[in-house]
């Protein structure tokens, strides 16, 4: 026992270096130090007191192990050059041509030099180039997975977008193990050898294509999401339901569950002694064929750890206790990726499986009663699924911006029933294409159908979606925290203040007066405009086939700060890089007005000589001179906002023409801040107007590698030279203003972090072009 306890502590200590292992500095320890750590752990096995050092230690390599790894890949990979030819085995399981806009490939040759075994960097390439040079149907297959293609191509580091939440493009990269980003503009086909899995994937695509849950059918059996349209995903999110359309650890457990009794029942029948073992190889044997169908995916790979520690211990008939096996299981999974840690599946994943072991725990304590087992088993179900939607109600609310009140409800019913017959149904298909087309078709048809009921209660639960904005998330964690410390620790004298203390300080916040937010959508524009809880919108940015900026950026922002509706809509243009996410935006946030210069049904004007006033903002509009049938950039709508003492001037696309009109019309001696026109292009920006804008802060919402490359190398000189302070999202990502002490406050998003090392490693890649 002593030595058990000595183990966990170990691990312990060993996780939570693992857990740290994205945040660690620039200044990483040398091989040379590594190998000398590594060297006193061995020595150190022999005093068994050292075992927190020994923990520590041996966290250290194992972090150290993985991010040299990781970084001489991606110095192997630059060296040769941004603009390279490589020999790549394709990863992604299928491309389809105007329906995918990128591939995985793994790097087997770079300028034809052949890298080792285990120097294979993962690229993720557009093919929107490649793409161009044919004129076939979207159907069309144009990568399959196993191929093996010559391709010209541009590197590019994986940096994303950066606001105060939403998706981050290097954590995803990290933890996924890709290496760097780019584009095809060329590509040859060496080797059509497709694997195995695309085989059986395009089989089941051409039988499945009638069915109406296809999308999800795909999802449930090979892990593939490119059908479910941005539609299906909401619906999907906001019932709750989103966990049980993908494979996951629950997945993969029923299926271990299947091959377990299908053992059995085949020991049972023929009593041989030499088929001891045969429910946990077929059991083992099920789920790696579920988890290969899915691509071995992170989450099935979390969960075929677990089946397999599982099977050891009823091997040797050992008795864990739950914690340990959990600690196993999560040691596991961070030796062989710590970087996985930066994943949403990894946070969502462990926290259902530590709530579910709680909640086994207190229903033993506080609910066990001696009555019927299966009334006590469907108590124990109902038990778990509301423990679920109360503990992880905060994670959902970090990752999701709300939860469905409907869930535990829904779960109830939909797991079971997905879990006995659809997943049973889409494998058992899946084996059938390989003998009977015929039979096979007649299982998806039945598979869909048992969807069918699933999709009906989640379209009926949509509308039970509710937004928890941050400081809900606060309260909730501070919550949970001090029911553990009750439970867990004697705090009886002094626990009653410590929760005052606690809740009171979440309350306790620095509201500023007013905050005007530029997002960084990449090439486009989107403001958020702030005051005493009042929220107008300027601009949406682009929308593109499934999905927009407005859905990804724009309202998990929103959701986060607790908004569910906005005051007013303001469109410059018409143009799809600011006015693309226009409809979903008015759909989802029902805003009191909406303003733009182009004609239309429900606009209000946003022309020159109009003013209003929303929570002490006032809006001038100084252009354009009137209504137009169709808003290009010169008619871009130009708004003056005064709050408090300071002014700002938001210019939209406006041209060189629109720009010497408005100056001539105008004087901007009181604007403090000034929206760079056109994203910093060469057809604005005169040097009659920024002299005008001398020593003011400009602030230009542009993109990192896109095809424009703006802003303008030129126009960004003429601005420094006037000395204007130049802000610029591409480079500080989310751009937020506001007044501090009478002064004015400026936050660039991309800054937070900025030394963790791998944020640095991909910044050098960038800055050796």
């Amino acid at each position: 026992m002593l030595l058990l306890r000595d183990i966990r502590v170990k691990l312990v200590v060993v996780i939570l270096i693992l857990l740290s292992s994205a945040y660690w500095p620039t200044n990483l320890p040398s091989l040379a130090f590594i190998l000398c750590v590594f060297s006193y752990i061995i020595i150190a096995l022999k005093f068994p007191q050292a075992k927190l050092l020994q923990g520590i230690l041996l966290g250290l390599v194992i972090t150290s192990s993985h991010i040299t790894y990781y970084k001489s890949l991606n110095h192997l990979l630059y060296s040769q050059g941004h603009d390279i030819t490589i020999k790549g085995e394709i990863q992604s399981l299928i491309a389809f041509n105007n329906r995918t806009s990128s591939i995985l490939v793994q790097v087997r040759d770079i300028n034809n030099h052949s890298m080792k075994f285990y120097d294979l960097p993962l690229l993720r390439l557009s093919i929107r180039d490649y793409q161009k040079q044919f004129n076939q149907e979207s159907e069309t297959i144009l990568f399959k997975q196993g191929q093996l293609w010559e391709m010209d191509v541009k590197l590019r580091p994986p940096i994303g977008r950066h606001n105060e939440v939403g998706y981050k493009l290097e954590d995803y990269a990290l933890a996924k193990g890709i290496h760097s980003y780019g584009k095809i503009s060329n590509a040859t086909l060496l080797e059509d050898k497709p694997s195995y899995r695309t085989q059986w994937f395009q089989k089941v695509y051409e039988n499945t294509v009638n069915e109406a849950h296809q999308s999800l059918l795909l999802a449930l059996t090979f892990g593939y999401k490119g059908e479910i349209s941005a539609s299906e995903w909401r619906v999907l999110r906001n019932s709750g339901l989103a966990h049980l359309m993908a494979i996951s650890g629950l997945h993969i457990g029923f299926v271990f569950a299947i091959g377990w009794w299908l053992g059995k029942g085949v020991r049972l029948v023929f009593s041989q002694k030499s088929q001891r073992w045969l429910p946990i190889i077929l059991g083992c044997l099920f789920a790696v064929f579920y988890a290969w169908l899915a691509g071995f995916s992170l989450p099935t790979i979390r969960a075929l750890i677990a089946c397999f520690i599982v099977s050891i211990l009823l091997i040797y008939r050992l008795r864990w206790p739950k914690h340990q096996l959990l600690l196993w299981c999560l040691f596991l999974c961070l030796l062989l990726n710590p970087f996985s840690s930066l994943s949403m599946s990894f946070w969502l994943s462990f926290s259902a499986v530590c709530v579910v072991f709680l909640s086994l725990h207190f229903y033993q304590i506080f609910v066990y009663t001696k009555d019927q087992p299966l009334f006590r088993k469907w108590q124990q179900v109902i038990f778990i699924q509301f423990a679920l939607f109360i503990l992880l109600a905060p994670i959902q609310g970090i990752f999701f911006s709300g939860v469905s009140y409907l869930s535990p409800f829904i779960n109830l019913l939909s797991v079971p029933w997905v879990s006995f017959f659809t997943v049973p149904l889409s494998l058992a298909s899946v084996i059938m294409e390989q003998f009977s087309n015929d039979i096979a078709k007649i299982g998806w048809e039945w598979a869909s159908l048992s969807i069918s009921s699933v999709w009906w209660l989640a379209k009926h639960a949509e509308q039970s979606w509710v937004v928890l904005p941050n400081h809900i998330n606060m309260l909730l964690y501070a919550v949970i925290f001090i029911l553990s410390l009750k439970l867990l620790l004697p705090l009886r004298f002094f626990i009653q203040p410590i929760i005052l203390l606690f809740i009171g300080s979440l309350f306790i916040k620095p509201e500023r007066e007013w905050q005007v937010d530029f997002l960084d959508v990449g090439h486009g524009l989107s403001l958020l405009l702030s005051n005493q809880g009042h929220t107008v919108v300027y601009d949406t940015g682009g929308r593109w086939r499934t999905g927009s900026i407005a859905e990804s950026v724009i309202e998990p922002i929103l959701h986060h700060r607790g908004i569910r509706s906005i005051d007013g809509l303001i469109l410059s243009h018409s143009d799809n890089d600011h006015a693309g996410g226009k409809n979903y935006l008015i759909d989802t946030f029902s805003p009191n007005w909406v303003r733009a210069s182009e004609k239309g049904s429900n606009h209000q004007p946003c022309i020159k000589g109009e003013e209003w006033k929303v929570a002490g903002m006032h809006f001038t509009a100084i252009w354009p001179p009137r209504m137009v049938s169709r808003a290009y950039n010169p008619h871009s709508c130009v708004i003056k906002l005064s709050i408090d003492k300071w002014s700002f001037l938001l210019t939209g696309d406006i041209d060189a023409i629109s720009e010497m009109l408005i100056l001539n019309q105008n004087t901007f001696d009181d604007i403090d801040v000034f929206l760079v026109p056109h994203h910093g292009s060469n057809t604005s920006s005169t040097k009659r107007w920024v002299k005008v804008m001398e020593g003011k802060v400009g602030v230009v919402s542009a993109g990192r590698f896109t095809p424009w490359n703006l802003p303008n190398p030129e126009i960004k000189d003429r601005h420094l030279d006037n000395q204007v302070l130049w802000l610029d999202t591409a480079q500080l990502g989310q751009i937020s203003l506001s007044s501090k002490g009478g002064k004015l406050s400026i936050e660039g998003y991309s800054l937070h972090n900025q030394n963790t090392w791998y944020r640095k490693l991909f910044g050098d890649n960038l800055n050796s072009e």
